[in-house]
């Protein structure tokens, strides 16, 4: 089934007049730094940023958020003190060597020209499978963080962007272009992994972290794709009642369709994932086909810093990941 739909309707008018980041040329190794200017807005830009040791770097609020993020898309992040803290708050050496199970994960299978390539972008394990270039903008008031790999082979550009907000917490905005010459379709997996539930004492999830897994719940309300970390109760040792009633939720805007889950196990069932449609116990995991006339997809990732009650409890996990299909048009 295709749909055809526009990039202004995907996430509203205003994402619609962004402007493309990068016109990718002739790829080049060279570490380079520079002032641009994106969608009105003045960011600088270091090229191949993977070729250089990985650095540590602030994103600054006017809120209480706080946010740290490493070159290579390690990060931790609350709102007020590691006491509320999203993701484990770790020494920034663990923060480097945290991309593989914290953070953003995004799994992409494409098929360009009758050929199917499995691209997990930002995974350094395979840098050596595709001809890539990966570039890091942060804009100028430093409230702004943008990571982009193009991938040259597969002539498609992937980006992410960390940014803050008062009500909704931290925002995470993903967007796939495609700059070839014509349509390709993709199929693919993006959400976070390795949340804290809300509530988790900082002593707890840095020294006793297994435990913390022992209290936590989560639930998925599939209708609406809201995902809530939580607690069994509080962490006490104490004889007497300890109420957890409070709850990390996350949720995403701007795929139509979509299907989400909150397992880890997922992702093995997605890389191994045939062409068609297929159930699991859990989630569907290939939504139906659509496609749009532009060249570029955008979502947006909320990431809630505050939290609400709870009542129904569901399934352990520490991630959520939303499952879709495109197709996109030069």
């Amino acid at each position: 089934m295709k749909t055809p739909i526009s990039s202004a309707a995907l996430t509203g008018d205003a994402m619609s007049k962004a402007s493309v980041l990068t016109q990718p040329s002739t790829p080049s190794a060279a570490v380079t730094g520079e002032f641009v200017t994106m969608a009105g807005e003045r960011y600088y830009a270091i090229r191949n940023v993977d070729k250089i040791p990985p650095f540590f770097i602030s994103v600054v609020s006017d809120s209480d958020h706080w946010l740290f993020v490493a070159s290579n898309g390690g990060l931790a992040a609350g709102r007020v003190s590691p006491d509320t803290s999203l993701f484990p708050y770790i020494t920034v050496d663990k923060i480097y060597e945290s991309t593989p199970h914290t953070g953003s994960k995004t799994l992409l299978r494409v098929e360009l020209e009758g050929q199917h390539d499995d691209w997990e972008p930002f995974n350094a394990e395979h840098d050596n499978r595709f001809n890539i270039n990966r570039n890091l903008y942060k804009n100028s008031l430093g409230n702004k963080l943008l990571f982009e790999e193009i991938n040259h082979d597969l002539q498609l550009v992937f980006r992410y962007t960390w940014a803050c907000s008062d009500r909704y917490g931290f925002v995470r905005q993903c967007e796939i272009e495609n700059f070839g010459a014509g349509s390709c379709s993709i199929e693919l997996l993006d959400g976070l992994q390795n949340l804290l539930p809300a509530g988790t004492p900082r002593y707890a999830q840095t020294n006793t972290s297994y435990l913390v897994d022992a209290y936590k719940w989560n639930e998925l309300d599939e209708h609406t794709g809201l995902a809530l970390f939580t607690l069994f109760s509080g962490i006490t040792d104490r004889a007497e009642p300890s109420e957890s009633l409070k709850a990390t939720t996350v949720f995403s805007l701007g795929l139509i369709n979509q299907r989400s889950c909150s397992a880890v196990n997922k992702l093995t069932v997605f890389v191994t994932l045939p062409r068609y449609p297929r159930k699991t116990t859990n989630a569907v995991f290939v939504a139906p086909l659509w496609s749009t006339p532009h060249s570029n997809w955008r979502q947006r990732q909320q990431l809630a810093g505050s939290w609400s009650p709870t009542s129904s409890k569901a399934k352990h996990s520490r991630s959520i990941y939303n499952i879709n299909s495109l197709t996109l048009r030069h």
